[in-house]
């Protein structure tokens, strides 16, 4: 059952990060497109279309190590970190 767990919550990671990417992607766009951006804002958007994907390969790399090492079963709530990274970048791109 365990590695039932751990494909699914990788595969989960891998879908979440490709979501955040083009998230990063599309909305740095749109912001490049119809704002005129400071250069620390335009560093900031177009350095998350490289963070928001790494942040759920670090999670999924995580769980693989915990699995791999036979430590102590890791909270699920893990998985929810890169939503909430996402959610961050949106509150921060919202404010422009």
């Amino acid at each position: 059952m365990p590695g039932i767990s751990l494909t699914l919550g990788i595969l989960f990671q891998v879908v979440v990060g490709g979501m955040l990417g083009m998230l990063a992607i599309f909305a740095g766009a749109s912001l490049h497109d119809r704002r005129e951006l400071s250069a620390l804002q335009s560093l900031i958007l177009n350095q998350a279309m490289w963070l928001l994907p790494a942040v759920s390969a670090v999670i999924a790399l995580f769980f693989i190590y915990q699995f791999t090492a036979g430590g102590k079963r890791p909270s699920l709530l893990w998985h929810l970190l890169p939503v909430a990274v996402g959610g961050l970048y949106l509150a921060y791109a919202a404010t422009f």
